[in-house]
């Protein structure tokens, strides 16, 4: 199905856009993920542009991230799910966070999560996060992963602004 077609079976007003530079990545994922039934909800603060990684490096670390949290969350599947994407700058840092409820990521994949290869979706793939903690790394920043069953999961991306 086309955006097109999209935007015209969504009220154009529960979108509640940013004004981000993200917007542009973020819209599209909020019908898609509205569509499987997933509310996306995201606040990006002023700031993200400090961050020491090009526009299209920020953008493939967010857009793997979200689909990441919509796969894992179309697997379980278990009521109304929501993914939350938060950008907060706070002194000399940058704070970009991916949350959904509803999937966790078992304890024993997460001390191996961002090696090549590693997946919880099956052979051939586990490339993604590989290439996030990657440009994370590029960007002067780090990842770290909370995962729990009465809490969900969530990746932090801390970039130094320094």
């Amino acid at each position: 199905m086309s955006v097109t077609k999209d935007l015209k079976q969504i009220n154009l007003k529960q979108l509640q856009t940013s004004d981000s530079i993200l917007d542009s990545i973020l819209i599209p994922k909020k019908i898609e993920a509205k569509q499987l039934g997933i509310e996306l909800i995201y606040q990006i603060d002023p700031g993200i542009e400090e961050i020491k990684l090009s526009l299209n490096k920020i953008f493939r670390i967010v857009s793997n991230l979200v689909d990441n949290a919509v796969d894992a969350i179309e697997v379980n599947n278990e009521g109304t799910e929501q993914i939350r994407v938060e950008g907060i700058k706070e002194d000399e840092r940058y704070i970009l966070s991916i949350y959904n409820t509803g999937s966790y990521i078992e304890p024993k994949l997460l001390d191996d999560l961002f090696k090549a290869g590693v997946s919880s979706k099956g052979r051939e793939r586990g490339y993604g996060l590989y290439i996030v903690n990657s440009l994370v790394e590029q960007g002067h920043g780090e990842i770290e992963v909370k995962s729990d069953k009465d809490y969900g999961t969530e990746f932090k991306c801390y970039f130094s602004l320094k």
